[in-house]
């Protein structure tokens, strides 16, 4: 099952699907619409797969929690380009590999979670120059 091409999703302002133990795929597809999605609250609904990279273009996003599922892979350098994103919640998956310093370009974060995953390297020194940011979990 995969979520893409859908005409409504332009109108979107919150998407919540928290604790409904789905068990598919999770694609993003967001084509040359015009996305207006604040908040994604996916959070234990056993979703497995990469981390979608169309995320990075959802420019209103402020909130993203996807955390409590099965994904696998890297964080996408994309997700440093959500310019408004205050959280990220992406703890409590199976990722790999190093946090990217893209992340750093979230002036607006004030809420990072990372734990409980496979990450390797270090927390890029970066992240300690983000002034709104005052939760950090790695």
């Amino acid at each position: 099952t995969s979520i893409s091409g859908l005409k409504w999703i332009n109108t979107i302002v919150k998407f919540n699907w928290i604790n409904q133990k789905f068990d598919f795929l999770f694609t993003v597809s967001t084509g040359k619409t015009s996305i207006k999605i604040r908040y994604i609250s996916l959070y234990n609904n056993r979703l497995s797969g990469n981390l979608p990279l169309e995320i990075g273009q959802l420019k209103n996003l402020r909130r993203l929690n996807i955390y409590g599922n099965r994904f696998t892979g890297n964080i996408p350098p994309e997700y440093g380009q959500i310019e408004k994103l205050g959280q990220l919640g992406l703890g409590h998956n199976d990722l790999t590999g190093e946090i990217p310093v893209e992340l750093s370009n979230l002036k607006e974060l004030w809420s990072l979670g990372l734990g409980h995953n496979k990450l390797t390297g270090i927390i890029p020194p970066q992240l300690g120059l983000l002034s709104q940011l005052s939760v950090a979990v790695a």
